[in-house]
């Protein structure tokens, strides 16, 4: 059985543990309500994941297994230090693993395969303290609104964090950064909509700028990107997309071939009835 919930550490509420059970094994996230340490529990006894190799694979299988879309990784201790044992150390994962402890990994306590692993001089000690301890960012999801219903093939952009939703900025979001909205929303394809093309914002803010995708990233948020920055939105409109499944080559061919078409019908007819009043006139 695989139950989810939160439980506050004081009161009042300051520091969150979001806590995954599954089979023994126990999975919790310290800090935030989508933000933190990861901490494992094998029986009862608590412990860190090391950072060796700790990377947005690891972050997404974790982050999925706290009821989340997806995740990048943080490393170093970047949300605080753990006690107790560190129970994982370099996690390979793909990243479609249902649970993290399905990924490879070194086995559990890093600190008794490094005691195995140091005689035969394979592995150092990056793990034998907490200030390597990994971390994550979850995120939950991305939509389309403004002007058409929501889910729909256009519209603005929008970004879940935290129960509440924002827009993007346009300002230098890219037709490679639609792109990966568009396949996000199960499109093929996807271009950019300038200057808040659908209508006034009101009630949602702007909160996510600077975004710079590749292309081919297989969400919004794994992309690189500064959050609760609305100042630094020069253009002080939000970003929105056209998605569609046929490209633009295949459409100018069904244009091009309108034209062909009405062009020759209309020459036909005009010739046809040159013709007709000629032999008749004669």
């Amino acid at each position: 059985m695989i139950t989810h919930y939160i439980l506050c550490a004081s009161f009042p509420c300051a520091y969150h543990f979001k806590v995954f059970f599954l089979s023994g094994v126990t999975y919790r996230m310290v800090g935030g309500e989508n933000y933190g340490r990861v901490e494992v529990a094998l029986g009862d006894t608590w412990g860190t994941v090391c950072d060796t190799s700790w990377d947005d694979n690891e972050a997404r299988v974790f982050c999925r297994q706290m009821n989340f879309t997806d995740g990048k990784a943080a490393r170093r201790g970047a949300y605080g230090f753990g006690t107790g044992p560190v129970w994982l150390s370099h996690l390979r994962c793909t990243g479609n693993e249902t649970h993290l402890h399905r990924c490879p990994h070194r086995g559990w306590d890093s600190e008794l395969s490094e005691v195995e692993d140091d005689i035969t001089g394979i592995l150092s000690t990056f793990c034998a303290s907490h200030k390597r301890d990994a971390g994550v960012f979850c995120f939950s999801s991305v939509r389309l609104s403004i002007g058409v219903d929501r889910g729909s093939s256009s519209g603005a952009i929008e970004v879940e964090r935290n129960g509440k939703w924002y827009y993007v900025c346009d300002d230098g979001f890219t037709d490679a950064a639609a792109q990966v909205v568009c396949h996000s929303q199960k499109y093929l394809y996807g271009r950019t909509v300038p200057g808040s093309g659908f209508g006034k914002v009101s009630s949602i803010s702007i909160a996510m700028t600077h975004v710079v995708c590749k292309g081919t990233e297989s969400t919004l948020l794994s992309c690189n990107y500064k959050w609760g920055e609305p100042d630094q939105c020069k253009t002080g409109h939000y970003a929105s997309v056209v998605c569609f499944n046929k490209t633009e080559s295949s459409g100018k061919l069904l244009l091009l071939a309108f034209f062909f078409f009405f062009f020759f019908f209309f020459f036909f007819f005009f010739f046809f009835f040159f013709f007709f009043f000629f032999f008749l006139a004669n």
